[in-house]
C-alpha cells in the first residue's frame, strides 16, 4: 500500500509540474532593464510596446528602471532582469545573448562656421561639449583622442544638452561638439542648435581613421554616414562620412528558454513591421550579424530570423499534447501497477493466523486462567477454519498449513500446563 500511495503522489507532482510550466509559459511577465534614452529611443520603445501588446496575449514587458547602460548590463550578469537595453562598448554582460539591435549611435565632432578645427587634433588645447554627456561618451572620446596622439588632458570637456550648445559656441564657451545619437537625434539637434546661434552652417566631421580606432576597444564598429543628411546649405556632410559607431542591444541570458525568447523576438519583429508606417525610425531595430563573435545571438532569435519558429500558441499545443501524453503513460504505469500489487481484503482467520507469533509468546508466561482463555482463542480459529473450508473460501493446500499451526499452538499450551503442574507450590 506505501508503493501505491508514493506512486500516487508521483503522478500527482508531475501533473502539477506539467500545468503550472503551462501557465508559466502561459502568462509570462518579463522584467526589461531599461537605461535612460534619448527622444528616439523613447518612442520606439513605447511603439514596440503598444504593437507587441497585439502581438501576443501571453506575453508582457515589466520595465525595470536602472541608471545608465553599466547598470543594464550588471542585471543581466545577476539574473536580476529578463531582458536588457545594453551598449555595445559598456561593459557587454558575460552571459548575454542578442535577439535585437535597437539603435546605432553615431560620432561626429561638429564646429561651427569658420573653424580653423579639421579634424580630432585640432582639439588640442581646445574645450569640447560631449552630447550627451556621460563617462562612456567621454572615454569614447578619448579612444579617438589616443590614436591622433593628443594628450587627453589637454582636452577640456564639459557635458551639455544639445540645445545648450549653440549658446555656449556664441559665448565662445567651447570650441566643437563631440556628439553620440542616432542620425536625425542629438547629433542633428545639436547641429541646428549651433547653425541658429552662429548664422551659419556648422561642419560635421567624422572618425577618418574608424578602422584603426575600432580595433582599440570591444563594442566599436566602424560606419559610413551618406552626404547631406544634416540638410545645411551646403548640405553636411558635404561628402559620405566615414565614422566610428555604438550599438545599443536587446540582450537576454544566454540560459533563458528558446521558447520565451523566440516569442519575444517575433514579436519585437513583427511588431516593427506594424509600427514602421507611423514612425520610419523604427528601421533602427535591425537583426543582428550571427557571424559577430563579439556580440552571440540567442538561438532561439537566430532560429526565429531564418523562418523556422512556430508561434507561440503552436509551441503551447505541443507542450499540452506532450504532457497529455505523459500523464496517459503515467495512468497506465500506475494502474498496472496497482493491479500488480492490489490485495484481497483479509479473512477473520488469516488475521486470527497472523497474530501466532504473539499468540505463542503469550503462552509461554501465561497462568492457568490465561492458558484457559489461549484455548478458547485456538478453538474458534479451528472453528473459523472449518467454516472457510466449507464454504470454499479455502483450498485444501491452505487448511493443510493452518493445521499444522494449529496442531504446534495446541502442543505449545499442553507444554505450558505440565510446565504450571511440575513448579513447586510457594512455602
Amino acid at each position: 500500500m506505501k508503493l501505491i500511495r508514493n506512486i500516487g503522489i508521483i503522478l500527482l507532482v508531475a501533473a502539477a509540474a506539467v500545468l503550472a510550466f503551462q501557465y508559466a509559459l502561459t502568462w509570462a511577465t518579463l522584467r526589461a532593464a531599461v537605461p535612460p534614452l534619448g527622444p528616439i529611443g523613447q518612442r520606439v520603445l513605447q511603439d514596440l510596446a503598444r504593437e507587441g501588446a497585439k502581438e501576443s496575449k501571453w506575453l508582457s514587458m515589466q520595465r525595470v528602471a536602472v541608471s545608465d547602460m553599466a547598470a543594464a548590463s550588471a542585471a543581466i550578469e545577476k539574473r536580476e532582469v529578463d531582458v536588457a537595453l545594453v551598449r555595445s562598448d559598456v561593459a557587454l554582460p558575460r552571459n548575454g545573448r542578442s535577439i535585437a539591435v535597437f539603435q546605432t549611435m553615431y560620432a561626429f565632432l561638429i564646429v561651427p562656421p569658420r573653424s580653423q578645427i579639421e579634424d580630432f587634433k585640432g582639439l588640442k588645447d581646445r574645450v569640447v561639449a560631449i552630447v550627451p554627456g556621460d563617462a562612456a561618451n567621454e572615454k569614447l572620446l578619448d579612444l579617438v583622442l589616443d590614436h591622433y596622439g593628443v594628450p587627453r588632458a589637454s582636452v577640456l570637456r564639459q557635458s551639455m544638452t544639445a540645445e545648450d550648445v549653440g549658446p555656449a559656441m556664441q559665448q565662445r564657451k567651447v570650441s566643437a561638439a563631440f556628439v553620440i545619437g542616432p542620425l536625425g537625434g542629438v547629433s542633428f539637434q545639436t547641429f541646428q542648435s549651433i547653425q541658429k546661434s552662429m548664422k551659419g552652417v556648422p561642419t560635421v566631421l567624422g572618425v577618418e581613421d574608424a578602422e584603426a580606432v575600432r580595433r582599440l576597444s570591444t563594442g566599436i564598429d566602424a560606419a559610413e554616414v551618406s552626404k547631406g543628411v544634416f540638410g545645411g546649405t551646403p548640405a553636411q556632410p558635404e561628402e559620405d562620412l566615414t565614422t566610428i559607431g555604438v550599438t545599443i542591444r536587446m540582450v537576454v541570458p544566454a540560459s533563458q528558454s528558446s521558447i520565451i525568447t523566440g516569442e519575444l523576438t517575433r514579436v519585437l519583429f513583427e511588431g516593427k513591421a506594424k509600427a514602421l508606417a507611423g514612425n520610419p525610425q523604427m528601421r533602427e531595430l535591425q537583426q543582428p550579424n550571427a557571424e559577430e563573435k563579439d556580440y552571440p545571438i540567442h538561438p532561439a532569435a537566430q532560429t526565429y530570423f531564418e523562418g523556422e519558429t512556430p508561434t507561440f500558441m503552436e509551441r503551447l499545443e505541443t507542450l499540452f499534447w506532450i504532457g497529455s501524453a505523459v500523464l496517459g503513460l503515467l495512468a497506465s504505469l500506475f494502474g498496472w501497477l496497482l493491479a500488480k500489487v492490489r490485495v484481497k481484503p483479509r479473512s477473520e482467520l488469516e488475521t486470527q493466523l497472523d497474530n501466532l507469533t504473539a499468540f505463542v509468546a503469550d503462552l509461554r508466561k501465561a497462568d492457568p486462567q490465561q492458558l484457559d482463555d489461549l484455548q478458547q482463542r485456538l478453538d474458534a480459529v479451528v472453528v473459523t477454519l472449518f467454516d472457510q473450508r466449507e464454504s470454499g473460501e479455502m483450498s485444501a493446500d491452505a487448511v493443510t498449513i493452518y493445521s499444522v499451526a494449529i496442531n504446534y499452538a495446541r502442543s505449545a499450551i499442553a507444554d505450558r500446563r505440565a510446565q504450571l503442574e511440575q513448579k513447586p507450590v510457594a512455602a
